[in-house]
């Protein structure tokens, strides 16, 4: 049930076989922050820097028990998300805040 991100033709991006994450460091951090707009908390700020990575879901899909939690992305903008990533690595480190709207 913890969210995800994936390209909109299915690829996991996050939190797939792709990123390896610490089991230690989602008990210690969690998955992802949420936050209700793009003034993000200290907490979320902490988590993602002053200058985060901003994209945009293009829907929701519903993992399991028909919730919401996973976010779907353009193709364009999961080329970018990985990109970024390679040069930062910050999916590894749980650097991902979900803006709720």
């Amino acid at each position: 049930m913890s969210p995800a991100i994936l390209s909109e033709t299915g690829e996991e991006l996050y939190l797939g076989p792709k990123v390896k994450i610490d089991p230690m460091l989602v008990f210690t951090k969690g998955v992802v922050s949420y936050s209700r707009s793009l003034q993000l908390s200290k907490d979320s700020q902490s988590r993602v820097g002053k200058n985060p990575l901003k994209l945009k879901a293009i829907r929701a899909k519903s993992s399991s028990a028909n919730l919401l939690t996973d976010a779907i992305i353009s193709k364009k903008d999961a080329q970018i998300l990985l990109k970024e990533n390679q040069k930062q690595k910050f999916l590894a480190q749980l650097g991902v805040v979900f803006i709720i709207d």
